[in-house]
């Protein structure tokens, strides 16, 4: 099943590149994740080949999404919102490609330490990165706040979804159906 949100690249008004095109990946069995997708590319740092190797899975997705996050982070000119999506990609890599969940709950937690400098609740981009914690921590072997982190994904995707115009909610809400599918799975 795939899902895809209408949504671009954009240049905050602090020069900052925001993502703004994502898409939502997942079996109807397994937990949903959601990747990059190939956008308009405004940061010459954020390159394609890690959105692309996530959105196919190939062989070389962790190693690419790692020297991605390396560049970014030893680059003083990257801006808050690329060492964000870097390592929110590099997470997601760990956690489908390498299958690394501990690892991967690292990753997360360093681009939520980032996120308040550069979004607001009500960015998608909020929720998708508590999602993607939430799922870590639910295959991780010492997660103990996957319900804490769903819970954060649900409220940040209802502020974004109230954010948006009648068209582009009901996106939103379909995430929030799949979110709360997920989460009543894990407490019945």
């Amino acid at each position: 099943m795939e899902v895809q949100a209408d949504a671009e690249w954009q240049r905050t008004a602090d020069g900052d590149v925001q993502r703004r095109h994502l898409r939502l990946l997942g079996r109807p069995s397994e937990h949903s994740y959601i990747e990059a997708n190939d956008g308009p590319q405004l940061s010459p740092a954020l390159g394609y080949p890690c959105s692309n190797a996530l959105a196919h899975q190939t062989p070389d997705t962790v190693s690419l999404c790692k020297k991605q996050l390396d560049a970014i982070v030893k680059d003083p000119k990257s801006s808050k919102m690329e060492r964000f999506t870097a390592y929110d990609e590099y997470g997601v890599a760990l956690l489908n490609s390498a299958k690394k969940p501990d690892l991967a709950l690292h990753q997360f937690t360093q681009a939520i330490d980032i996120a308040p400098n550069g979004l607001k609740s009500s960015d998608a981009e909020w929720a998708y990165v508590y999602w993607h914690r939430a799922i870590a921590e639910s295959k991780s072997e010492t997660g103990t706040q996957a319900e804490q982190d769903f819970a954060a994904a649900n409220e940040s995707l209802k502020l974004a979804e109230a954010a948006v115009d009648t068209p582009n909610s009901a996106y939103y809400r379909l995430l929030e159906e799949r979110l709360a599918s997920i989460m009543q799975s894990q407490h019945p």
